[in-house]
C-alpha cells in the first residue's frame, strides 16, 4: 500500500483525505493516508463550518500524524511514496523544493497552477518532471494535462481552445438565466467552486496560469507569467482593477443579448493558443461562439477543451471542471499514476510568443452611446484610421429589448443622462491583431473634446465625447468556426 502525505487541510485537502479514507478505497494498490500538513489548524476554510473542521482535526490526530511545520514533517519523508500538495498557495513552492530535497525517489503531484506557472521552469525540468503530476491543475476533470503531453510527443498541436475555468463558466450561464454577476458568483460559492469575492477566477487569473501551463506542455514554450498577467491580453468576466489605462468593461447582460439575438453566439471565457508559421497566438478572455458549437453548449462548471494536431484533426474532450470532489479524484489518481509511468521531455519551441497577434475572424465590441447625429459616423472615421472596417452596428428597436440593454449598464450608465437618450450599440469589425485592435479602440473612446476640430463634429462633441468615454466598451473575439 502506498504511503500519502497531504499539504494542506482547507476544501481540496479535506476532500482528499476523505476520498482516501472511504472504505471502497481498498486493496492492494490503494494510497494510505499517513500524514498531514497543516500550517493553519485554527483557519477554517471557506464552505466549511468550525465543528467539522475540529472534528476532522482530531480524527487525523488518532490515525494520521498531524504536522504543523516542513521541519516537523522532514524526518516522516523518508517513508513517504507520494503528496499531495492542496493549498493553491503560490508559497508552497518553498515547501516543494525542502520535499523533493529531502528524499530524491518521493513523488509530488499538486493543482496549485500558480505555483506551477510561477516556477515552470522547475516543473518542467528533465531531472523533476518524472517525479511530478499535474493532472489537477488544469481542468481538473479532464484528462488535458495527459493528453496534450501524449499528443505533445509524436505530433504537432496546432491550436488550443477552451473554457478553463469551471467558476466563470457557471457563472456565465446563470447570467444566461438571467441572473445578475453578484447573484450568479453568490451560487458559486455556495457550490463550492469558489472563494468568496471569486478572486483568481472570474477575473482571469486562473485561465491565465492555466495557459501559461498549456503553452509549456503544447509547445515547450515558456512566458513569464507575470507579463502574461500584467498584458491586456488576460481579461476576466470584469473589468480589471489593476489595470488603469484599461478601459474595458465586464460582461453585462447587454452583450448576451446582442451575441443571441443578431449573432447567435453565446460568450464564454476561454482560453486560446494558436501556432502560426514563425509565432505564436493567445487569448484568455469572454468570447463569442457559436451557440451550438461544444463550447457553446458547456454550462455549469464544465469544461471543454478542443485540441486540433497536425495528423489526428480535433479531439473534444469534456467534463468537471470546478468543485473539490472532481478536483481531489483526480490528485488521487495523479499520484498513482506518477509511482507507475515515466515523463517524457519535449524539445524547446522555436515560435516567438506573440502577445498582440490573435487575429479571430470578427471581433465584436460594445459600447453605450447617446442620441446625435454624427457618433456613429466619428467611429467608423476613428478606426478606418487604424486599418479597421466596421461591418456591421447592431441597435436594439424594440421596446423592451433596449429596456433589457440599458438596465444592464446600471450606475454606469450615464447617470446625468435621460434613459431615453441612450443607445446601447455593438458593432463587428473586420479581422484584425488583438493588439492593433485595442489600440485603435482606446484612441477612439479616450479622445479628449478639445480635439475635435472639424466644425460639423463641434456641434455634437459635448454628446460623444461622455458617450464614448464615461461608459467602457466590452471587445470579444467572435469564433465563428468554433467546434
Amino acid at each position: 500500500m502506498t504511503s500519502l502525505g497531504i499539504i494542506g487541510l482547507g476544501v481540496i485537502g479535506r476532500e482528499v483525505l476523505q476520498q482516501t479514507l472511504a472504505p471502497e478505497d481498498s486493496g492492494e494498490a490503494s494510497l494510505r493516508a499517513a500524514w498531514v500538513l497543516d500550517r493553519s489548524p485554527d483557519k477554517t476554510p471557506a464552505g466549511m463550518d468550525q465543528s467539522k473542521r475540529a472534528f476532522l482535526s482530531e480524527a487525523c490526530a488518532a490515525a494520521i500524524d498531524l504536522y504543523e511545520t516542513i521541519d516537523d514533517l522532514l524526518p516522516a519523508l523518508a517513508e513517504t511514496d507520494v503528496v499531495i500538495e492542496a493549498t493553491g498557495d503560490p508559497n508552497a513552492w518553498k515547501i516543494f523544493q525542502a520535499i523533493m530535497d529531502a528524499n530524491p525517489k518521493i513523488r509530488f503531484v499538486t493543482a496549485n497552477k500558480a505555483m506551477i506557472a510561477h516556477h515552470s521552469d522547475a516543473f518542467f525540468h528533465p531531472d523533476l518532471a518524472h517525479r511530478v503530476g499535474l493532472e489537477a491543475a488544469v481542468a481538473a476533470g479532464l484528462p488535458l494535462i495527459q493528453s496534450v503531453t501524449h499528443h505533445a510527443r509524436c505530433d504537432q498541436i496546432d491550436s488550443l481552445v477552451g473554457i478553463l475555468n469551471g467558476t466563470t463558466n457557471f457563472v456565465l450561464t446563470e447570467m444566461e438565466k438571467g441572473s445578475s454577476l453578484d447573484d450568479s458568483l453568490k451560487r458559486a460559492i455556495t457550490h463550492g467552486y469558489a472563494e468568496p469575492g471569486g478572486k483568481g477566477d472570474i477575473d482571469g487569473l486562473d485561465a491565465t496560469f492555466k495557459l501559461a501551463i498549456l503553452l509549456r506542455l503544447a509547445l515547450n514554450q515558456h512566458v513569464a507569467v507575470d507579463k502574461l498577467i500584467d498584458s491586456p491580453l488576460a481579461h476576466g468576466i470584469i473589468p480589471h482593477e489593476d489595470r488603469p489605462t484599461d478601459i474595458r468593461d465586464g460582461v453585462r447582460a447587454v452583450d448576451m443579448l446582442y451575441a443571441r439575438h443578431y449573432l447567435n453566439c453565446a460568450i464564454r471565457h476561454i482560453g486560446l493558443i494558436e501556432r502560426h508559421e514563425n509565432s505564436t497566438a493567445f487569448w484568455v478572455g469572454p468570447a463569442l461562439v457559436p451557440t451550438t458549437s461544444a463550447l457553446g453548449t458547456t454550462f455549469g462548471a464544465r469544461n471543454t477543451v478542443t485540441l486540433h494536431s497536425r495528423y489526428l484533426g480535433d479531439i473534444v474532450l469534456q467534463g468537471e471542471g470546478a468543485g473539490p470532489a472532481p478536483t481531489a479524484s483526480v490528485l488521487r489518481s495523479d499520484a498513482m499514476t506518477q509511482l507507475q509511468l515515466p515523463s517524457h521531455h519535449t524539445p524547446p519551441s522555436t515560435h516567438k510568443p506573440d502577445l498582440n497577434g490573435f487575429a479571430p475572424p470578427r471581433w465584436m465590441v460594445r459600447f453605450c452611446c447617446l442620441e446625435g447625429t454624427g457618433i456613429l459616423s466619428y467611429l467608423f472615421d476613428r478606426l478606418q484610421s487604424h486599418g479597421l472596417q466596421i461591418d456591421e452596428v447592431f441597435q436594439f428597436r424594440d421596446p423592451a429589448l433596449l429596456a433589457q440593454a440599458v438596465d444592464s449598464y446600471g450606475t454606469l450608465a450615464l447617470p446625468k443622462r435621460k434613459v431615453t437618450e441612450l443607445r446601447p450599440t455593438a458593432v463587428t469589425l473586420n479581422q484584425a491583431p488583438f493588439g492593433q485592435v485595442l489600440e485603435a479602440l482606446h484612441d477612439a473612446f479616450s479622445i479628449p473634446s478639445e480635439q475635435i476640430v472639424d466644425d460639423a463634429q463641434k456641434n455634437f462633441a459635448h454628446h460623444m465625447v461622455p458617450a464614448l468615454a464615461d461608459t467602457p466598451f466590452a471587445l470579444y473575439p467572435i469564433l465563428d468556426h468554433a467546434i
